[in-house]
């Protein structure tokens, strides 16, 4: 038995290449070293990597060093900058903790209860085959159904806003929830290991701080983001079955989106507080919340008099909903979403056009801003002429001749080129 649990704890040295390969451009830690110089000198230390591991894993301790993490905040888009939950806090870890941290988060998917709940077609964030195009075309063809079923029956598309999900979630709900789904033991201790006396350094120009964790899961690392998936598993349970009565729950990271159809407006109502109920449920045990006030519902048939609530607070009813970057309609048409991409298209390549169009074209005035733009190139205290001659600057008539030159013989005009270099007195 001894040996048995030996084999299972150690770390194989042939493992380190898979796991630094998956890390490859990644942003480097307070460490600043890269995935790449990792990997470029694995063969090195990988005997000493081997070691090392398998004696944490066996100790069930995570050291204390990789728990610190440099913080990068990103401003959320729309969001009060003034306020803590306008910006997105993002840990960045070093090269030592990526690599355990793949190799526990690559052994927590192996346990054969985690392993067969991440095949489930409700979850899609941070597994292996999906993405956020699986998710978005599963809400896509669920809300799709739903209108085929009847022109009467209605169908609504509920997005909820979880409010800061990964700072939220609590350790404990993390490990019972480990412990339901039979992981090894050794897993997790290293697991609460790993989440307690976490820290991130957060610097604001001159001001530097650095912040204790007591719940939550740092984001901009392999395992947080893959824990608070594990957290959401007891949902995916709870809704099994509920596919069939005509409620279908997609989970993309925080993203939470709910697919209730049914023959009438007061059966819809019904099933989405069924729905409710679970969603309101775990997110207590989770220690998460839902903030009614930004979840939206898209509806293409009333209801009648009947309201879809959130924990006691009407939701939003909308003509056009956004979820996982995708703006979907009532009719499915999507040609919101495609005029404002196009919209956006447009302004960028416009910026991208006005970056070139300095010297598109030969002017009067450009001439002029060419002439001025030479000679203010240095110190006063001298001639333009012998600050050309000093500077190796081809002067100012040679220059411009050259550039009109250039221009108008692309254009295969060579009589315009000459005119133009007459009324400008340089021919």
């Amino acid at each position: 038995m001894w040996w048995h649990l030996r084999s299972e704890l150690s770390v194989p040295r042939t493992a380190f290449r898979i796991y630094t390969l998956s890390l490859i451009g990644d942003t480097p830690g307070e460490d600043d070293v890269s995935n790449d110089i990792v990997l470029d000198t694995l063969e090195v230390p990988k005997d000493s990597w081997s070691v090392q591991l398998t004696a944490a894993l066996e100790a069930g301790v995570f050291p204390q060093e990789w728990k610190h993490s440099k913080g990068v905040f990103i401003h959320k888009s729309g969001r009060d900058p003034a306020r803590p939950n306008g910006w997105r806090p993002i840990c960045l870890v070093t090269s030592g903790s990526k690599l355990f941290e793949r190799l526990i988060l690559e052994r927590l998917a192996s346990c054969p209860q985690i392993r067969d709940r991440l095949e489930s077609p409700v979850i899609h964030g941070f597994c292996k085959g999906k993405s956020v195009d699986t998710a978005a075309l599963r809400i896509i063809n669920a809300f799709r159904a739903g209108r085929k079923r009847s022109k009467r029956a209605p169908v609504a598309l509920i997005q909820l806003d979880v409010q800061n999900a990964f700072p939220s979630v609590k350790h404990s709900h993390i490990l019972a929830t480990l412990a339901r789904y039979d992981v090894p033991r050794y897993l997790i201790d290293i697991v609460e290991s790993y989440l307690e006396g976490q820290s991130v350094a957060a610097t604001y120009g001159s001001d530097e701080a650095t912040v204790g964790l007591e719940r939550g899961v740092p984001q901009g690392s392999a395992l947080g983001p893959f824990l608070f998936l594990l957290s959401t598993l007891p949902l995916v349970d709870a809704f099994s079955g509920m596919e069939e009565k005509g409620v279908s729950l997609t989970l993309y990271a925080d993203d939470t989106t709910v697919v209730v159809s049914a023959g009438t407006g007061p059966l819809l109502v019904k099933r989405w507080r069924s729905a409710e109920a679970l969603l309101l449920a775990w997110a207590a045990n989770a220690g998460v919340s839902y903030e009614p006030a930004k979840s939206q519902a898209l509806l293409p048939r009333t209801i009648g008099d009947d309201i879809l609530s959130l924990d006691g607070t009407p939701v939003d009813i909308v003509k056009v909903v956004r979820v996982l970057g995708v703006l979907i309609d009532r009719r499915l048409s999507f040609q919101h979403h495609i005029k404002v991409k196009c919209a956006e298209a447009k302004a960028k390549l416009g910026r991208l056009r006005h970056l070139g169009w300095a010297r598109a074209g030969i002017t009067g005035k450009k001439v002029s801003a060419i002439v001025a733009r030479i000679a203010l190139q240095a110190p006063r205290n001298s001639s333009n002429a012998a600050l050309c001659v000093a500077a190796g600057i081809l002067p100012a008539d040679l220059e411009i001749g050259r550039i009109a030159a250039t221009r108008l013989a692309a254009l295969g005009c060579i009589t315009t080129l000459d005119r133009t270099l007459s009324v400008k007195g340089l021919k």
